[in-house]
């Protein structure tokens, strides 16, 4: 039957004397303590320690589970220690309620014997043990990829032990480093050892021993290599000014110096886990990417593993006017009109374009009647509005800004953003207006503000102003016919026919629309047996009926359309409902095809 871990209150507990001497060289580590009771050791010789409070009873208790008490536990001072061990675990509590930190400034002048270390058990029961084996022990912040090292570190306690407990399970997915003592524990017998999480440096343990003067080994080495965790930042763009660059890690000491691609930087020591140093404006001059290491030197030596800092070329973002629009009328009412076509070019970084600024300016007209007849401001890239639509504001230069847009251009690729706006039905006929992105600068954006993935705004090349196309407005349209100059199918004169089962081409006509898009709603055709233009009251219709296609699309009736065969109106053919569109400023051609 196992026996239980009894947390037996002591009152006449005396807590230790000794304080931070702040030794120049000595290596230390720290260790978080959250309020409440936590489980901590120390993997080498401590030569003293400190904590973040003053180290008093109404701050902290400090415990061993020690079977060879009647109590269950004891003090530091009843078991004959003046100064944190190897091999034992320690109960803190933490009554401050807020978290402190607990330094152990380790002893950088051990002999051979002191690194070896050897813990006898002079009673069956239950016990808190530490960690001291660098070869198989998991270091303090260290990942948590398993190495099922619980076996090893206790191998030589092989068949004198039963359970061994993780008070700090609960903690572990979350916090793997946390020494607190959780509320859910895990526990294991010799022959599952390993289904426990890895044993830690710093944290503390239990285990029942089942044989008197079992015995539990461990050990320590000289050297203290430095880890590196993580820096900030980890990148800045060339050219940025000086620094501090902040490395996390530990086993850092007073005496560790940052290397900047192996040269020394002047260094600052925050704790075990952090240290700093300047990096200046010339070391971040132009882009490369730079190691980051961290020395110790002798006693307690050793160089981390490097760590890289990648200083970025400058972003830049190129902007120009795109070729189109182009100047031209547009007709009150017509709407997405485009006003200004604005090429950006992402040149070595994602840029993400976060707002921009079009000022609008008359060649003829008031501003008044500039904000009045330009409505409904629109971003397009291509057929997709980007943000929000606009309107134009201000007294003497209108303007409007499309903000939050979050459109990221790749690196490397441009994209075209067409400003199109609708003209007021009630607009000022032959007014004429244009549309500027009127301040491009340089380092700052100012009408165009864009960040790289980073939040860094790059540097703005190409035009200062980018001018869109002078609009003009118009109060309507027109529609132009005239014979198509490639009809030379009807042109021969001669129509041969088939007996009425093949359609022959008879004309064509060209169509253009002028500064809107017009439909062709009626059409009335003269189908004369010369070349005539109107048909004799006596005139007999020899093509009784006519077909109209666009290109080599009939449209209107399938059937086509009747001719009138005689009469004074003989060989008219009357068209309605067709809805034929011809677009802005566009030509087509509809050829007429008629059966004889």
């Amino acid at each position: 039957m196992r026996t239980p871990i009894s947390f037996i209150t002591v009152f006449a507990m005396t807590l230790l004397g000794s304080v931070f001497l702040g030794i120049a060289n000595a290596a230390s580590q720290d260790i978080g303590l959250v309020p409440g009771w936590n489980i901590v050791s120390t993997s080498r010789v401590v030569a003293n320690h400190a904590f973040s409070a003053t180290e008093v009873f109404s701050n902290f208790d400090i415990y061993l589970v020690n079977a060879a008490s009647v109590a269950g536990w004891s003090t530091m001072a009843e078991v004959g220690q003046s100064e944190f061990t190897p091999l034992y675990g320690y109960f803190i509590n933490n009554k401050t309620n807020m978290t402190q930190i607990l330094t152990l400034n380790f002893k950088d002048d051990t002999t051979p014997n002191e690194r070896l270390f050897e813990r006898k058990f002079t009673k069956t029961g239950w016990y808190s043990i530490g960690v001291a084996n660098p070869t198989y022990a998991v270091v303090q912040n260290a990942a948590t990829a398993d190495t099922n090292n619980v076996t090893s570190i206790l191998d030589s306690l092989n068949g004198n032990h039963s359970t061994v407990i993780d008070f700090t399970d609960s903690d572990f997915n979350t916090s793997p480093s946390s020494v607190r003592v959780g509320d859910t524990w895990k526990a294991a017998v010799p022959n599952d050892l390993n289904s426990l999480n890895d044993f830690r440096e710093t944290k503390g343990y239990a285990v029942y021993i089942t044989k008197e003067e079992a015995l539990y080994s461990g050990f320590q080495n000289t050297d203290f290599q430095p880890v590196i965790l993580s820096i900030s930042p980890t990148s800045v763009i060339a050219g940025t000014g000086e620094f501090v660059l902040t490395v996390n890690g530990y086993n850092f000491t007073p005496s560790s110096t940052l290397r900047w691609d192996g040269a020394d930087k002047e260094t600052t020591y925050v704790s075990s886990t952090q240290i700093s140093a300047l990096i200046l404006a010339s070391d971040v001059a132009a882009s490369t990417t730079v190691k980051i290491s961290i020395f110790n030197p002798a006693p307690s030596g050793g160089t981390s593993g490097e760590f890289n800092f990648t200083i970025n070329p400058t972003p830049q973002l190129d902007i120009a006017l795109a070729s189109t629009p182009t100047s031209t009328n547009f007709v009150k009412g017509a709407t997405e009109v485009g006003f200004l076509g604005i090429t950006l070019r992402a040149v070595n970084h994602d840029i993400k374009i976060n707002s921009i600024k079009v000022s609008a300016s008359t060649v003829v007209g008031t501003a008044d009647e500039l904000k009045s007849d330009v409505l409904n401001l629109k971003l397009f890239d291509g057929d997709t509005q980007i943000g929000a639509t606009g309107s134009l504001t201000g007294t003497e230069i209108p303007s409007a800004i499309f903000s939050s847009l979050d459109y990221t251009i790749s690196s490397g690729a441009s994209k075209t953003l067409i400003v199109k706006a609708d003209l007021s039905s009630i607009a000022t006929t032959n007014n004429k207006y244009a549309l500027k992105v009127a301040d491009v600068a340089d380092v700052s954006g100012v009408d165009i503000v864009a960040v790289d993935p980073n939040g860094n705004e790059p540097t703005y090349t190409g035009f200062d102003e980018i001018s869109g196309p002078v609009i003009t407005v118009l109060n309507a349209g027109s529609m132009s016919v005239a014979t198509a100059p490639d009809d030379v199918d009807s042109k021969a004169g001669i129509v041969v026919t088939d007996g009425g089962a093949t359609q022959q081409v008879l004309s064509k006509f060209r169509f253009t629309a002028a500064n809107e898009a017009l439909t062709v709603k009626k059409l009335k055709l003269l189908v004369n047996n010369d070349s005539s233009t109107a048909a004799a009251a006596t005139s007999t219709a020899e093509v009784t009926r006519v077909y109209l296609y666009d290109g080599g699309s009939q449209i209107g009736s399938t059937s086509g359309y009747s001719v009138i065969g005689s009469g004074a109106a003989a060989g008219d053919v009357v068209i309605e409902d067709l809805n034929w569109l011809v677009a802005k400023d566009a030509t087509k051609t509809l050829t007429v095809k008629g059966t004889v």
